[in-house]
């Protein structure tokens, strides 16, 4: 009996010492419950802790250099357009219309001829003066020659010795992919005084085209002969190949000659304008500058239809005569054909039939030609 009250006894021992440790355990895990429904496993402290920086990640080891945002801010290879630029002002020229810039514009040359795509720069507002130049290549392509002011040759004989291009002023020798460009509203102007010219290779366009003119302004003389005009490209113009004259001028426009002349979507392909005015102001007079000799041989293309493509309006006292059309094809850009150019007192000859017909055309001579004479130059 004794043996079995102390086994009864021992084992009251045990499960009384259990109790109170599955009682501690249990509190200590309602404690941890309640700090995380304040959202947080830690305890709450008085004094908030620092905040650590994230540890530093080592780089992955590279072999390339490092390449800033610029690469190259001061490389030639990554340099913009505008620094091909050739201003020929930074060369010497003056551009004050007296004094000779020559020298300046070769130099200008020779520096763009080296660089692709380089620009050789006549800036506005400035009138320069150059005397007979060649500008010679070969050079890099795309060289471009742009005037944006006056240029001007030289006057008086001395300025055009025997020995140094005397009959010709600007030379462009062995380029290809060259661009002449400027500002102008005409693609090429020819003004009063001009003869024996000849024009040979020229693409237009946008622009007023191929222009004779303005001529006999303010009742003045004008002397235009022998020019040619031949395996051109006019694109996208008001104008094709016009001869344009004031009234009340004198003087002679004669020896005229355009040939292979391809037209595309131009207005006023072939234009004589013998009432050029640039407003409603200009008053009828009897006088006028003299056309004569006029030859369009193998021009054709496309024509814009707003404008008839062929326009001959000459003077009531001075007629135009002596024009000659061969090979004259001309048709629609876009719309229906236009079969009815425009003539006013104008005298000539169609070697082949044209396109559009040109039926105004008059044969021979006006029955009243004023003498020749008095418009000599």
């Amino acid at each position: 009996m004794e043996l079995f009250r102390g086994v009864l006894l021992i084992w009251v021992s045990v499960m009384f010492s259990i109790q109170i440790n599955s009682s501690n355990v249990h509190g200590r895990y309602h404690y941890h419950k309640k700090q995380n429904s304040k959202g947080s496993s830690v305890p709450s402290s008085p004094v908030s802790a620092p905040e650590v920086a994230p540890p530093l990640v080592p780089s992955t080891p590279s072999n390339s250099p490092y390449v800033p945002s610029n690469p190259y801010p001061n490389d030639p290879t990554n340099t913009t357009k505008s620094e091909y630029i050739f201003d020929v002002t930074n060369y010497g020229a003056i551009g004050d219309g007296y004094t000779d810039d020559t020298t300046a514009f070769r130099e200008a040359w020779k520096a763009a001829c080296a660089v692709e795509s380089a620009t050789v720069l006549a800036p506005s507002d400035k009138t320069f003066i150059i005397t007979s130049t060649i500008f010679s290549g070969p050079c890099q392509p795309g060289l471009v020659l742009q005037v944006d002011g006056i240029l001007m040759p030289p006057d008086g004989p001395e300025s055009w010795p025997e020995a140094d291009s005397h009959k010709q002023w600007l030379v462009f020798y062995r380029l290809d992919d060259m661009t002449f460009t400027g500002r102008g509203d005409d693609c090429i102007s020819i003004g009063t005084g001009c003869s024996n010219v000849d024009i040979d290779g020229v693409t237009c366009g946008p622009s007023h085209g191929i222009s004779i003119g303005s001529l006999g302004v303010h009742n003045s003389q004008a002397c235009v002969s022998n020019i040619t005009v031949r395996n051109a490209v006019i694109r996208e113009s008001d104008n094709g190949l016009r001869i344009k004259t004031w009234q009340g001028g004198t003087g002679s426009v004669s020896d005229i000659s355009f040939e292979n002349i391809q037209m595309e979507n131009v207005r006023n392909c072939i234009n004589i304008d013998q009432y050029y005015c640039l407003s409603r102001a200009c008053r009828n007079q009897t006088s006028a500058v003299y056309v004569t000799g006029i030859t369009y041989r193998t021009i054709k293309g496309t024509y814009d239809v707003l404008t008839p493509p062929i326009h001959f309006a000459c003077s009531d006292t001075v007629a135009c005569t002596n024009i000659t059309m061969s090979e004259v094809e001309l048709l629609p850009h876009e719309g229906e054909l236009i079969d009815d150019p425009f003539c006013w007192n104008a005298f000539g000859t169609q070697e082949t039939m044209t396109i559009p017909p040109i039926n105004c055309l008059q044969e021979g001579k006006p029955e009243k030609l004023v003498e020749v004479s008095q418009f000599g130059c």
